[in-house]
């Protein structure tokens, strides 16, 4: 008399796409433990933009004992790094910081004041004094900040001055400016009223380009209670003083 018995197990888990079989002829039935880590993906972006990975596990080993076996992955990490080119803008403020001994002038506009000024296109990191010169300096090299031309290129200026009511709550109208200093052959001037009406004149140096005074006049047509004056233009400009000629009428509305 001759007889045959089998026993065996089967095992099968899946979790997500990773799974795993485990098939025996002999032995009682098993178990199994899986535990994956707690997966994490981080993202840090400067732009909108999109990407995609591809991810491989390790092998995976099976180490049993007794009954039970367990199967434990090693923690996964991810690590992306990116880039941008970002178009750096250089801008630079000079503040004048010098007071008049008269603080009594004839008008607003004669009032020395902390004045700002602009400086577009201004690559510098540093800029030193030598020998009454200044030089701006960058990581290309060291440059002369003097002349009358930006590397060949016109220096365009634009003055504008702060709203005023010239001490009057009544309307006004400005009939001229008087411009002292020294004006290159063409300007514009701008009046402007109320920040949002604008007469704009060219102007263009009847004489020389010697410091001297100069008059731009405008048409009586615009009245309003507060005024600002605006140059702007290419090549040599300095100016002094402003002077506005102005008639005040007996309106408050």
């Amino acid at each position: 008399m001759s007889g045959k018995s089998y026993a065996g197990a089967l095992c099968s888990v899946t979790i997500g796409t990773v799974t795993m079989e485990s098939i025996g002829t002999t032995g009682a039935v098993g178990g199994a433990s899986i535990s994956l880590p707690l997966f994490e993906v981080a993202s840090f972006a400067s732009a909108q933009n999109h990407g995609s990975a591809h991810l491989t596990l390790p092998s995976l080993s099976l180490h049993s004992g007794g009954n039970g076996a367990a199967i434990t992955l090693p923690g996964l990490e991810l690590v992306a790094i990116g880039s941008a080119v970002i178009t750096a803008t250089y801008e630079a403020y000079a503040i004048n910081l010098l007071q008049p001994l008269d603080s009594s002038p004839s008008n607003q506009y004669d009032a020395k004041v902390p004045a700002a000024t602009h400086y577009t296109n201004f690559p510098f990191t540093h800029v030193v004094r030598y020998k009454n010169s200044y030089y701006g300096a960058n990581s290309t090299g060291l440059y002369l900040l003097e002349g009358t031309t930006d590397d060949g290129a016109p220096i365009p200026f634009d003055v504008k001055t702060c709203e005023t009511d010239f001490g009057a709550p009544e309307h006004k109208t400005v009939e001229s400016a008087y411009l002292a200093g020294r004006l290159g052959s063409a300007a514009t001037v701008t009046l402007t009223a109320r920040e949002e009406t604008t007469v704009t004149q060219a102007f263009v140096t009847p004489r020389s380009t010697k410091p001297q005074n100069h008059r731009q006049g405008f048409a009586r047509g615009l009245k309003a209670r507060y005024f600002a004056l605006g140059i702007s233009g290419e090549k040599e400009f300095e100016l002094d003083t402003v002077d506005l000629s102005v008639g005040t009428t007996k309106r408050r509305i």
